[in-house]
């Protein structure tokens, strides 16, 4: 009984949690939206990548589109 009760807590955390991730994306992607931006994001947690995401451009003149590999 207890190990499904701990199932069930780490699973909730994780729903809980991924819905916080969702909640941060829909914001950036507003704020992207109504005044664009040009960086990079990564939120990691215990050296795991939950969410990264590249907004703008590292080139605007050519519309070369920011990524991850790009240095500032």
């Amino acid at each position: 009984m207890k190990f499904k009760l701990i199932l069930l807590f780490l699973f909730s955390f994780h729903v809980l949690f991924a819905q916080h991730i969702d909640s941060i994306q829909r914001l950036l992607d507003s704020t992207y939206s109504s005044s664009p931006f040009f960086g990079n994001v990564l939120i990691t947690k215990n050296n795991q990548v939950l969410f990264e995401k590249s907004y703008g451009y590292a080139d605007a003149t050519q519309k070369k589109l920011l990524t991850a590999e790009n240095s500032f």
